[in-house]
């Protein structure tokens, strides 16, 4: 029985809240640099302290002014893919936070529908979940490059996403 019926299902962010990762973000946010950079954006228009997100989106947004648009999926799909190999890279390192495969036995055991949504890439995700033998405990596990880019966290599309995962 489910400890309030008006919920159905509980979903976690995996970096940082449901996993304990050492994913590089300073490397993240310069490998979004150096792929953007190397198609001819001038590097004077990133800041690798302000992350990854933000950077690919300056970098998308000069692609757009300057008449370049067509390039737009081709470029989100190499930046996720060299973000995906910056955070394979420690992947190995994760740890669950205390209690939390707690409270994930407990969810299921409960009836409740379980997803992890993160920015992070499904095959990072999967590593990680998989670590622990937990990837299967989740009902849906939805990342960055399971829909287009634009749909990814932190969009609402991203919940809508796992809600309809969900059956929700």
């Amino acid at each position: 029985m489910a400890l309030d019926p008006k919920y159905k299902a509980v979903v976690f962010d995996m970096d940082g809240t449901f996993m304990n990762t050492k994913v590089d973000y300073v490397k993240l946010a310069s490998a979004v640099i150096d792929e953007l950079t190397s198609i001819g954006i001038p590097e004077d228009i990133f800041d690798v302290n302000s992350g990854s997100k933000i950077n690919l989106d300056r970098g998308l947004d000069w692609l757009s002014s300057h008449g370049r648009s067509s390039e737009l999926e081709d470029v989100r799909d190499k930046v996720g893919k060299a973000c995906t190999k910056v955070e394979l890279e420690n992947s190995g390192m994760a740890r669950p936070f205390d209690g939390a495969l707690d409270v994930l036995a407990l969810l299921k055991k409960k009836g409740y529908k379980t997803g992890i949504l993160t920015r992070g890439g499904h095959s990072y995700a999967a590593r990680v979940l998989s670590l622990y033998n937990i990837l299967g405990e989740f009902d849906a596990v939805i990342a960055r490059d399971d829909f287009p880019e634009q749909d990814s966290k932190p969009s609402p599309m991203a919940m809508r996403h796992m809600a309809d995962s969900l059956g929700m």
